[in-house]
């Protein structure tokens, strides 16, 4: 399990930095393409989630707020492991 308490600020899979001037994107970023982080971290996330259903693993991800945690990079992992998403659409 794990549990994340705001969204990655470090590493490949990071989808704001780390400074507080850099706020973290909008759905209005996402729509006009221009989310900084978005493209890099949406592409590292589909590495784990190949490989978690290449092992038969399930992804499950519980959220109230999709757009603050991060969890549009990471909807690849739900969609790999063929776990139906509430809120989001599988690309």
């Amino acid at each position: 399990m794990g549990f994340a308490g705001g969204p990655a600020t470090e590493g490949p899979g990071m989808v704001v930095g780390n400074e507080l001037k850099e706020p973290i994107r909008s759905h209005r970023d996402i729509e006009r393409d221009s989310a900084k982080h978005y493209k890099r971290a949406f592409k590292f996330y589909e590495g784990p989630a190949r490989r978690a259903s290449n092992n038969g693993h399930a992804v499950d991800l519980f959220a109230g707020c999709l757009d603050q945690v991060g969890l549009l990079e990471m909807n690849k992992a739900s969609c790999a492991c063929s776990i139906r998403t509430t809120r989001t659409s599988c690309r």
